[in-house]
């Protein structure tokens, strides 16, 4: 590319305004040639790198380099670069980090209150689905806790059921669960 033009057309566009009319087409005229010029050098270079990109893949496939290969490779240059190493011993020191925290959170207070009460309650969903039909109890327990509720609940609790009659309440129960949620 010819410096003395690129000099030339750098110039502030302010500078144009001075110029006659004759001068400014003149000058355009000039910047259209040099877009084809420099156009035309793209369209060859582009040519000239695809020429070459054939001829260096010809040559791998000659030597048995597979693109698979090519990757392994790639990913072996990103894990031992500078960046890769600070950022994966970020990584480790925020898990470790997150661990230490997580090991407090479990040993504090209040989470273990927590979960003795998540605990319990699900130990006593599993006791009453295998003592026989929730359903009755279930609905009992939505509608009041009364004392009448607490007797009526035993009673029910004692009832012999067969499997199938089971099967089909324990299933509305938990269903009237969710729905009483």
């Amino acid at each position: 590319m010819n410096n003395e033009k690129t000099q030339k057309f750098d110039s502030d566009p302010k500078e144009s305004k001075c110029l006659s009319e004759e001068e400014k087409e003149q000058e355009q005229e000039e910047l259209r040639l040099e877009l084809i010029q420099v156009q035309e050098e793209i369209l060859t270079l582009k040519a000239v790198l695809n020429t070459k990109m054939k001829v260096a893949g010809d040559l791998k496939r000659k030597l048995g380099i597979t693109p698979m290969a090519e990757l392994k490779q790639s990913i072996q240059s990103i894990k031992e670069s500078g960046t890769y190493q600070k950022t994966n011993a970020a990584f480790r020191s925020f898990g470790a980090f997150a661990s230490r925290k997580m090991g407090n959170l479990r040993n504090s207070s209040v989470f273990k209150s927590v979960e003795e009460k998540v605990g319990g309650a699900n130990g006593t969903v599993k006791q009453s689905q295998s003592m026989g039909n929730i359903q009755p109890r279930m609905n009992t327990m939505s509608s009041s806790r009364s004392e009448n509720n607490v007797a009526e609940m035993t009673m029910h609790a004692a009832d012999p059921i067969d499997d199938e009659v089971k099967s089909e309440g324990q299933s509305k129960a938990v269903s009237n669960l969710y729905a009483d949620m």
